[in-house]
């Protein structure tokens, strides 16, 4: 998704400023303490963290042919066994809600919006990691964020992109009017909820978004989304479970890898 990097630059996130700062030596995973202080208590200084779980699988192709109208899922991350580790290690953090490990990945000029503001002590207040970080929503963004795949923007896997539906979003498709299907034959539907009458299916198609969804989350089985309203080629409106819809202009993360371990670059949404 080349437009959309080339406009990270305007905020201080063009990506060939977070290779050249790069170390040289990969690492297959951080080092030191897992324990959960106060989070408002973690200094700003640079640390490491060490990770001990299962390495997690995401099911996606490392490349995949995109065509016309198509985005189809990719995660380049699997080809780096360094990141491999990284990524199942801060996966298992998020599910414990570890705030000691995930603040000590966020770099002392890490952004997390298109203003000025960010680094450590931004992020921390951003996404309330205060005394009830355990209620943040930042667990379950950067969760989806990361199980979407995602794009390696060098050669020298330095520098990873996330989600996939971001990091490969094709030109010839304004960001900002379109959205991308995350599954195989998603149900379209006439309304919002499982009872409506279904219009089609889609699979991974790239498909016209207003903006519009739901102001509530529907449950279905373990899965609480919205409902967002999709405009197909032949101009039809519907509805489609947020579960498998996702706009490229999302949260959105860049990880770079330091000498001492990987290191989170921006976590923004929006333009």
């Amino acid at each position: 998704m080349k437009s959309l990097l080339i406009a990270l630059s305007s905020c201080s996130l063009l990506l060939i400023g977070l290779i050249t700062g790069c170390g040289e030596n990969p690492v297959a995973s951080n080092s030191g303490t897992r324990s959960e202080p106060d989070p408002a208590a973690v200094q700003d200084t640079a640390g490491t963290v060490e990770g001990a779980g299962a390495l997690i699988d995401l099911e996606m192709p490392a490349t995949a042919d995109q065509s016309p109208g198509k985005l189809f899922p990719v995660d380049e991350g699997q080809v780096s066994p360094a990141f491999v580790r990284f990524r199942s290690d801060l996966l298992d953090a998020i599910r414990r809600k570890d705030t000691a490990f995930v603040m000590q990945l966020v770099d002392r000029n890490s952004k997390i919006s298109f203003g000025g503001e960010g680094g450590k002590n931004g992020f921390r207040i951003m996404w309330g990691l205060g005394s009830d970080y355990r209620a943040s929503p930042l667990w379950d963004v950067l969760d989806q964020v990361l199980r979407l795949g995602g794009q390696f923007a060098d050669t020298t896997q330095r520098v990873f992109i996330a989600p996939y539906v971001y990091a490969m979003w094709p030109d010839a498709y304004d960001a900002f009017t379109h959205g991308a299907i995350t599954g195989s034959r998603v149900r379209v539907r006439e309304k919002p909820g499982t009872e409506a009458a279904v219009l089609g299916a889609l699979t991974y198609d790239i498909v016209g978004y207003s903006g519009t969804r739901t102001p509530h989350a529907d449950t279905i089985g373990s899965d609480a989304y919205p409902w967002y309203q999709v405009t197909l080629d032949d101009g039809r409106t519907g509805w489609v479970f947020g579960k498998y819809f996702r706009s490229p202009i999302d949260f959105r993360a860049a990880f770079e890898r330091a000498a001492d371990g990987w290191r989170l670059q921006f976590l923004v949404a929006g333009d």
